[in-house]
């Protein structure tokens, strides 16, 4: 059997045919040199990666797709092969820069091999160039995503992670300036915030002049991509009716820019904008690159923003309780004063009461000794008892009056006889004022009786001349005095002293509850509060007379009562204070009280007919207050914390009895506004 054969010289013509229907359909580029660098051959693939032809490059020295400093030495390289027959490129994969025809780098992979032609003495070497720059920018552009997420990850705040975004996507796309924009918190403008940029004197004064510019919806190339949510390139920023800091961008150099919005949810939470030195036309990959970085930051702007807003309300709270905190020990600071003040009344009123028992035989028996005839030595020691028995006997009754518990006093006893009542308390009043204070009095006689009990009218007066002794500095003098006021129907009880007086802006809040001058937990600002109470529950008034440096005068005119009007028809406006906490009850009467309110206690829960009752916000209570507000002209205060009903009611609420701001705010208001001057039911 025999085989056919072709004549050697056809299958040569075949082979080559071959040869280059091969090399033709190459992805990559197949180049083969001598050893003298020229080039042989060369694939059609040339034309696409180096934009060569291969008949063009087929001749030339393949140095000419070699950037420097490789396109110089490489004709050195060939000629140290030819010496030694050693070279490192052979056999291995490696990764150098390729140039194509307009000059523009590129990486590429080159895989070189020897190739020995039978019966030829000529060395050739078979170059395979395989483009890395789409794979090269993949895994910049995922290096730049993952050093992304971590650096804005791990900032402690938004403006840190700002700051990381911009630097990282620069680092990573060869912009030379990037900035964000963040929507005020109103959202009417964006604002300039961080902002990196390379090194350079020209770009620090364009972002010095950048700073404090804010962008409308729709201006600017910020505003433009706020309202278009969609990416914008300008290949120059020269162009004033699309840039407005054109002037300032070409005097820092800069030429092309980008803007994208950052995006959370339907939101745009941030505008990023980046800058480079050279013009260039719009580029697909590059925008969508920066596109991909700006999407990453939309949630951290939201998780960033909710930290802030919650560290700021945390410090917000913070401060709240301390506030509250420092309120709150005040408040129990006046409450244990009062609870001590409350047992030493109780003591005082016992005290005065057993005083009272004791000095009743003693001044028996000095009347007894009084009716015998003793000589003129022994009657002046009995005389001299007896005044001590008498002072003894005034300070017992003044300790009566002052400790009256407001609770439990005899309302029956609702009027005073000032020429009997100055006696009795006058040595004990005296000893409100310091050692360097003189006391003095003037007081008329036939003074007619005052309406407001004499316990109330002690008490005011004290407060009095507390406030006097305290104004008064090394020495000096307070007098309390009276005298008749109109046709009779008033007197005036008045107080002055020779102080350091008051300015005017103290003289006319000197009368509003909580208002004081002294610091803070030394005074509670109820003292001028109460005198004022307990004229306007007389039916009078109380007048400040003061100017700084030159003393004070404070006058309670009180009604007669004589001129009082038949009970049913005072004009006193009286409440009922019904709570279980009898601290709570005790400070909210005392406001009232301050008010010139006439305050029963009744602890039951019948208000009766009042035109204000303080209850506890109890749901037992809450149909004797529907019945209560039914009828008439009334209101109705419930403290503790309130169900809906209450609230639907109209009642007022108070929620903690001892915040003396929520008082102030409320149970003043209704003093001040509903009582003053309203009748009672």
């Amino acid at each position: 059997m025999t085989t056919s054969r072709q004549p050697a010289g056809e299958f040569q013509i075949e082979s080559a045919l071959e040869l280059r229907a091969i090399l033709a359909s190459t992805l990559d580029p197949v180049i083969t040199i001598d050893t003298q660098g020229i080039i042989r051959v060369a694939s059609n693939s040339t034309q696409r990666v180096f934009g060569w032809a291969p008949e063009e490059l087929v001749g030339r020295n393949v140095n000419v797709l070699m950037p420097e400093p490789h396109r110089s030495m490489h004709d050195g390289y060939l000629d140290n092969y030819r010496r030694t027959r050693l070279t490192s490129i052979l056999g291995r994969t490696r990764e150098f820069m390729a140039v194509t025809r307009d000059g523009t780098e590129f990486p590429i992979e080159l895989s070189v091999s020897k190739v020995d032609l039978p019966e030829q003495s000529e060395t050739y070497f078979t170059a395979v160039v395989h483009d890395i720059s789409d794979r090269q920018r993949a895994e910049r552009e995922s290096r730049l995503l993952q050093d992304l997420t971590i650096a804005v990850g791990q900032a402690e705040d938004l403006e840190t992670a700002m700051s990381a975004a911009l630097q990282a996507v620069c680092d990573a796309t060869g912009w030379d300036y990037g900035e964000a924009w963040l929507p005020d918190p109103e959202g009417q403008a964006l604002y300039n915030t961080p902002v990196w940029h390379a090194k350079g004197e020209r770009l620090d004064l364009f972002q010095a002049l950048t700073q404090g510019t804010t962008f409308k919806y729709g201006e600017g190339l910020p505003g433009r991509v706020w309202a278009s949510r969609r990416p914008e390139w300008l290949d120059d920023v020269a162009q004033e009716d699309l840039f407005v800091r054109a002037e300032k961008a070409a005097h820092a150099g800069l030429r092309a820019g980008v803007a994208v919005p950052v995006l959370a949810g339907s939101e745009v939470a941030a505008v990023m904008a980046f800058f480079m030195r050279e013009r260039a036309p719009e580029s697909e990959r590059l925008t969508h690159l920066v596109a991909s970085a700006a999407s990453l930051l939309g949630p951290v702007i939201q998780r960033k923003r909710a930290e802030e807003e919650l560290d700021q309300y945390r410090q917000h709270l913070e401060e709240l309780v301390d506030e509250r905190s420092a309120e709150l020990e005040a408040t129990h600071g006046q409450l244990r004063t009062a609870d001590r003040l409350a047992s030493i009344g109780t003591l005082a009123a016992g005290l005065g009461h057993d005083m009272n028992n004791v000095l009743l035989p003693v001044r028996s028996r000095l009347d007894a000794l009084e009716a015998e005839t003793l000589p003129r030595e022994v009657r002046e020691h009995v005389d001299e008892i007896r005044k001590a028995t008498s002072y003894l006997a005034q300070l017992a009754s003044g300790l009566h009056d002052l400790a009256l518990d407001p609770e439990g006093a005899n309302e029956a006893i609702d009027t005073t006889d000032l020429q009997r009542w100055w006696p009795r308390v006058a040595p004990l009043l005296a000893r409100s004022l310091p050692r360097h204070v003189e006391l003095t009095s003037t007081w008329p006689d036939r003074l007619p009786p005052v309406a407001v009990p004499p316990h109330r009218l002690t008490q005011a007066v004290l407060n009095l001349l507390v406030n006097a002794g305290e104004a008064i500095g090394d020495a000096g003098q307070v007098c309390v005095w009276a005298e008749h006021h109109g046709h009779n129907d008033h007197v005036r009880v008045g107080v002055t002293d020779d102080g350091e007086g008051m300015t005017a802006e103290v003289r006319e809040r000197a009368l509003d509850p909580f208002f004081t001058t002294k610091k803070r937990g030394l005074g509670t600002g109820l003292g001028l509060s109460l005198v004022r109470g307990v004229a306007l529950s007389a039916g009078g008034s109380v007048d400040i007379e003061s100017e700084l440096g030159e003393g004070t005068t404070v006058t309670l005119t009180l009604r007669t009562a004589e001129s009082v009007a038949p009970a049913g028809t005072d004009d006193v406006t009286t409440a009922v204070v019904s709570l279980p906490d009898r601290r709570a009850a005790s400070l909210i009467g005392s406001i009232l009280e301050s008010a010139g309110c006439s305050v029963r206690y009744d602890r039951v829960g019948d208000p009766g007919s009042v035109h204000l009752w303080i209850t506890e916000a109890s749901p037992e209570a809450l149909p004797v207050a529907r019945r209560f507000l039914a009828t008439g002209d009334r209101q109705v205060v419930a403290v503790g914390l309130p169900r809906d009903e209450w609230k639907e009611l109209g009642a007022s609420l108070i929620e903690d009895p001892f915040d003396f701001s929520l008082m102030r705010q409320q149970i003043g208001a209704l003093v001040s506004n509903d009582l003053e001057g309203t009748p009672s039911s």
